[in-house]
């Protein structure tokens, strides 16, 4: 029973609450602000004296199912709705063995599931174990990208999941044909298209993140070096130490002008 209160974001599945079979719950001249309702079977939802409910609200009657056509078996107790759950959410709150309920959720996009502790997970980005790629993961970049297979469709191949886009460093996501470059980000999306994990792509040279390493690269490495430009991005900073030796020097600018007139080469495996 709820007198004059309100009900509103409950801890207990991030904002759900239940009535269980045979259960009832009362709500007097309060409001019922929740994100979700769910009514399994033969539980009651009573509004007396005027009490609300949000105009966001979606009843689940667990009995008709019609109200609400997530639900599709009567073996499923829940449905996990991503944009009212966070990655770490215990989906279960009991005293009893948590993975006994494991079965009864249904998880409607494929990237996510839950684990033994029942706690929201999602796969994460793995590169394929034939893959010339590497990963620096203190610093959350992939490099080795060579520029002349540096297509999105390239890249995106490199990895295990199905589920990959590359976006620029503006956030649109980019077509399988574009040239990527420094600072494009591989991101894992789910259905509603939100970015759940990343990885910075950097290419050695390519400064002006256009996926070319030339002479326009050459050009502000040494406005960098002379100091008439100032780059606080820490992955402008690696990529602009085009030779590897820990400075961003003369020596950059040199080999950066040459590979722009194919004289030389960025070498993409020295770093990270």
């Amino acid at each position: 029973n709820v007198y004059g209160g309100k009900i509103f974001d409950n801890s207990c599945n991030m904002g759900a609450v239940n009535v269980k079979d045979g259960g009832k719950l009362n709500l007097y001249g309060g409001e019922f602000s929740n994100d979700e309702i769910s009514v399994y079977k033969s539980g009651d939802l009573c509004f007396f004296d005027n009490a609300t409910i949000g105009e966001n609200i979606v009843l689940i009657d667990k009995g008709t199912i019609a109200l609400d056509s997530e639900y599709s078996s009567e073996t499923q107790i829940a449905v996990i709705k991503f944009e009212k759950y966070r990655l770490g959410t215990v989906c279960v709150s009991t005293e009893l063995d948590k993975t006994v309920y494991k079965n009864l959720f249904r998880i409607y996009d494929g990237c996510y599931y839950l684990g033994d502790n029942m706690e929201l997970s999602a796969d994460r980005l793995e590169l394929k174990a034939t893959t010339a790629l590497l990963w620096n993961r203190e610093d959350n970049f992939i490099y080795g990208v060579e520029v002349d297979v540096n297509t999105a469709e390239n890249i995106s191949s490199q990895f295990v999941n199905s589920n990959v886009t590359i976006r620029d460093p503006n956030g649109d996501t980019v077509s399988a044909t574009d040239v990527c470059g420094t600072k494009y980000r591989v991101c894992l999306c789910d259905s509603n298209g939100d970015v759940y994990d990343y990885a910075y792509i950097l290419i050695y040279g390519d400064v002006n993140c256009d996926g070319y390493v030339d002479g326009e690269d050459a050009f502000v490495v040494n406005m960098i070096y002379y100091g008439y430009l100032f780059e606080d991005d820490f992955y402008i900073r690696e990529a602009s130490d085009a030779n590897h030796d820990g400075a961003i020097d003369i020596y950059d600018y040199w080999l950066l002008e040459e590979a722009g007139i194919y004289n030389n080469s960025v070498l993409q495996k020295n770093g990270g």
